[in-house]
């Protein structure tokens, strides 16, 4: 961590092993990551991006939530003296609560931002600017982006909003959007609805039900137009440094390496499974686990460095 902090950037990510120990406290049910119907252990790592090494792990309870794991992690390296790194991570971290605790603990972050009503106000904001051919950009992938930052508060703390607009995204949501649509009106036509759907009847049909022609289901093409148009194909990202809307998005979608790390640590490594009972037990093997990782991802960093033989 000495030797990466301050030259490096930090993906963080969670992942779970599952258990079937009944005397591991740290073992519990909670969202397994590989959807098995298991208790676990949730595994929270950090992978540097210009090393290309995993630095630091911590093991969570398996009923920790992505979140809440994030508060933990923070605390946990501000007792180890290396409080001034850089995150990136994924909409799944993102909260009030863990943006408060980033600025207080004056952390660096690249973060993936949810729909939310304040982002959602900002594409409003942005629409009639981003659609303009300067703000027209293409990607390392050879994908064409509108793009455009926004400096941003947050509760008087500075930071920067990528925001971003995606042609084919907006088609897929749209796709997406429709198809629930069709769903939503055969439950209504049928009377099976699902109590989970109510206020999507109310916001996007009217039903009628007609004592000779039985139920009528009229949509509310308004509203459905409303709801296809508004956001689709948009996206942000949050940084606390002033960066490229291009290179904050390719800083982030580097995140997948540290889940690459996932895949090594649970099938080259044979640890797709505990098989440790005692949480005592467990740490001596992560602790192995977490070294015998280190020494494969150099392996492939140098082979990736050697070319094809």
């Amino acid at each position: 961590m000495k030797a990466a902090a301050g030259k490096d950037c930090f993906f963080y990510d969670l992942t779970s092993v599952s258990s079937y120990s009944e005397l591991n406290e740290y073992v519990k049910w909670g969202h397994n990551r590989d959807g098995e119907k298991l208790p676990q252990v949730n595994l929270g790592m950090l992978y540097g991006q210009a090393s290309g090494l995993p630095v630091y792990y911590r093991r969570l309870p398996g009923s920790i939530g992505d979140v809440s794991a994030l508060k933990k992690t923070i605390k946990s390296l501000d007792f180890i003296g290396q409080n001034k790194l850089t995150f990136v991570m994924d909409r799944g971290f993102y909260s009030e609560t863990n943006l408060d605790a980033l600025f207080e603990a004056k952390m660096g972050f690249v973060l993936g931002l949810p729909h939310r009503v304040w982002t959602d106000a900002i594409y409003g904001q942005c629409r009639d600017e981003i659609f303009s051919p300067w703000n027209r950009r293409e990607t390392r992938e050879n994908e064409t982006l509108y793009v455009l930052t926004r400096l941003h508060s947050w509760g008087g703390r500075r930071c920067y909003v990528h925001v971003y607009y995606n042609n084919f995204a907006a088609a897929a949501e749209a796709d997406a959007f429709d198809l629930k649509l069709v769903r939503w009106r055969e439950e209504l036509a049928s009377g099976n609805e699902d109590p989970g759907n109510v206020k999507h009847y109310k916001k996007y049909f009217t039903v009628k039900d007609l004592p000779k022609r039985g139920r009528k289901v009229v949509e509310n093409e308004e509203a459905v137009e409303a709801a296809r148009n508004k956001y689709s194909g948009f996206f942000s990202i949050m940084t606390t440094k002033k960066m490229d809307a291009v290179e904050a998005l390719e800083a982030y979608r580097r995140k997948e390496s540290v889940e690459c790390c996932f895949d090594d640590l649970k099938n080259s490594l044979d640890m797709n499974r505990l098989r440790i009972h005692s949480s005592q037990a467990m740490d001596s093997r992560l602790f192995i686990q977490f070294l015998s990782l280190i020494l494969l991802s150099q392996l492939r960093k140098i082979k990736k460095q050697c070319g094809p033989a």
